[in-house]
């Protein structure tokens, strides 16, 4: 483009100097002399100086505008190469997201918590009565030897007071004396205070023989105990 403005540049300097020589020419036939021909000449040479001067100052300045033209050509094309690079760059996004598989959000899973699981309290056993039933018949026979009556030997029916005797810290359910190894009276409920035992002696011969006690509580324990008596009856 900027060739192109040279050449009409070019073309609009050569017309005057054409028409110049046109004129000095015209001036010679019209019978002017030659100074005067030569006077018109130096006039329309001044003349075309100053036109020379004003064509070629637009030209300075049209190649200046030509100049900042093609920068801002040149600078729209970078633009647009930059335009298109992303473009490009936003187009190769766009593929590679849609290339990828949807993304599926799945429902929370919903987890039921089991019931509480109620648990009745334990309530401990009370503590198991493992203590034996206290029977003490040495009592007994020491009462018998320092008693007035029996201090010879024992005779008739001597009546005995189980509870002086028998000694538990809970209850008693059972009573069974024998006499020589041999049950004298079934096993029956004790009678707490009471004389509730009577040894017929009229039954045995005179002499040593050996009475036994043996006592159980409500909870299976057993205690016992044994003394040798002297029988005489008269």
């Amino acid at each position: 483009m900027k060739n192109i403005l040279l050449i009409a540049i070019g073309t609009i300097v050569a017309l005057p100097t054409i028409a110049i020589g046109a004129s000095f020419t015209s001036s010679l036939i019209a019978g002017l002399s030659p100074e005067e021909a030569v006077g018109v000449l130096a006039t329309q040479i001044d003349s075309l100086s100053g036109r020379v001067d004003v064509v070629e100052t637009k030209q300075s300045e049209t190649a200046s505008t030509t100049d900042t033209l093609l920068q801002s050509i040149d600078a729209l094309g970078a633009m647009n190469s930059a335009l298109k690079a992303s473009n490009e760059t936003l187009k190769a996004k766009i593929e590679e997201v849609d290339a990828k598989p949807p993304v599926v959000i799945k429902e929370p899973t919903i987890i039921q918590m089991p019931a509480p699981v109620l648990v009745e309290p334990i309530i401990p056993a009370p503590p198991q009565d493992i203590t034996p039933p206290v029977v003490n018949l040495q009592s007994l026979a020491k009462e018998w030897q320092n008693s007035k009556f029996f201090s010879k030997g024992v005779y008739g029916t001597a009546g005995i007071q189980e509870s002086d005797y028998i000694k538990d810290a809970k209850d008693i359910s059972a009573v069974e004396w024998s006499v020589d190894g041999v049950t004298i009276e079934l096993a029956h409920q004790w009678q707490n205070g009471n004389v509730n035992f009577a040894l017929d002696t009229m039954k045995y011969s005179n002499g040593e023989h050996q009475l036994s006690v043996k006592v159980s509580d409500g909870s299976g324990n057993v205690g016992s105990d044994s003394i040798t008596i002297t029988i005489n009856n008269p």
